[in-house]
Order: structure tokens, then sequence, then C-alpha cells
């Protein structure tokens, strides 16, 4: 959440706020999620920027490239974009120089936080590029994602998930991929691992009556794409996970 707007952030993907910005997850902690973060001081005092902003010295952007970076971040209509190969490899490292300071640290940090907020930026751009599809394409496909997301449980196949969002097969796996970074078998996936994990924190009903609910054949089936996904079994899941009051049922797989 980000101002009170919710935005998915999937595997693989770079995500950004401003420091004035109110933002944190709407679901709790799940195990089985990696990140790597940094925060940059602005080289100011303002709280609430409206106009521009400066980045520290140190990292020799000049007026003009600042404000460019400015416009590119500032319009930018989504908080989590897809994350190119060079910031993957950009951002951990330096979390990793920050954490073991050596030799010449300081410069390197400059320079990889120099390459970071420029590589933010073509990350950017380059959704931008990616996201000019055909007129009502997009709202054709939020749309059938929303409904994929509301009934995960339905027995989805590609065929019916592209015929949902009037794209064949071929186009709606390379937007879907290229949305979520998913392919459509994972995205359904996930999506009823979701489902399940609201239901075990939420309900009493047995792990095995839920991963049916959910759309798995079988428990044995989401047992184990549960563990993928969350790194816990459904049990333990719910042990450390559960509302209210009383102890969930004892459960089978």
């Amino acid at each position: 959440m980000v101002e009170g707007k919710g935005e998915i952030v999937e595997p693989q993907s770079v995500f950004f706020t401003f420091p004035w910005e109110e933002h944190g997850s709407r679901d709790e902690y799940e195990p089985g999620h990696y990140w790597h973060w940094v925060v940059l001081w602005l080289n100011e005092n303002e709280i609430h920027p409206r106009e521009s902003f400066s980045l520290h010295p140190a990292l020799g952007f000049s007026r003009e490239e600042t404000d460019w970076i400015w416009n590119v971040l500032n319009q930018s209509s989504h908080r989590s974009i897809r994350a190119t190969r060079e910031i993957a490899w950009i951002l951990p490292r330096l979390v990793q120089e920050c954490r073991s300071p050596a030799a010449l640290s300081e410069a390197v940090c400059q320079s990889l936080t120099r390459l970071l907020v420029l590589e933010l930026v073509r990350c950017i751009e380059g959704k931008k590029a990616a996201d000019v599809v055909i007129p009502g394409v997009e709202t054709r496909m939020n749309a059938c994602l929303q409904k994929i997301r509301e009934r995960c449980m339905d027995p989805w196949t590609l065929e019916s998930m592209s015929r949902e969002s009037g794209l064949s097969r071929t186009r709606f796996s390379d937007l879907l991929k290229r949305k979520t970074g998913d392919t459509p078998t994972l995205y359904l996936r996930r999506q009823r691992i979701r489902y399940a994990q609201e239901r075990l924190r939420t309900t009493s009903r047995s792990i095995t009556e839920i991963a049916l609910d959910a759309g798995f054949e079988t428990s044995q089936h989401f047992a184990r794409i549960f563990k993928f996904f969350v790194r816990q079994t459904a049990g333990q899941y719910r042990k450390t996970h559960r509302r209210g009051e009383g102890e969930p049922p004892d459960s089978k797989l």
C-alpha cells in the first residue's frame, strides 16, 4: 500500500516510494519472501516536496539530471516495476557493501547508488515502452486478472483465461508474464495459495477442505504447492497466523 493505494509486488520486481509517502504491506509477514532494500537520503529538509527534490551531491547528478530523474519517478503510475538483470545485481551488491564496509567502500557505495538510481529510471522507462498495447487490451487484461483473483478456485485453464481476456493464448501469456512475472499456471497457483492462506488464518475448516475449496484436486498436491510458495506447511502456517479464539482443529494432509 502506498498512500492508501494497493499494488501487488510480484517476484523479481523493484519497488520504490518517496520518503513522505505512507507505505507498508497490508498483509502480515509471510515466510519465503526475501528483500534487499536501501534508503536514500534527500539533500533537503523539506518533508513534503511537490515540485522537485534534490539528491545528495556525492552522487554527482547535475540539476538537469536530477529534474529528469524526479519527473520520471514522480510521473510513474506504478511503484512496483519488473526488475532488469542489472538492477537485480546492483541492489544486493549495494546492500552487501553497506553491511560489510571494506577499503574504498564509501566510493563503491556512491558509485553503486548512482547506478541504482539510473537503472531504476530505466526500469520505469522500459515499462512505459512495454505497456504500449492496443487500446482496450489493458482494461480487458486487468479485468481478467481481477476475476481470476476473485474466482481462483474455479477450474481455470490457459484456454479459459485467454478467452476471458479476449486474447489469444500466446498474447495472454506474454502480457501476463510482462505484468506479473508469472506464467498463467504460476499466477493461478499464487492466487489459490493466497486464498488458502486467508482461510487458514480466519476459519476452522480442515486443511483438506481448504485445499479442495481453493481449487486443488488433492490435498497432497496442495501441500507441495503451499510449501513451495510459503516455505511452511499449511499446519505450521495456521499455528503461527491463526486469528480468533481457540485452536484450529487437527488436520491431516
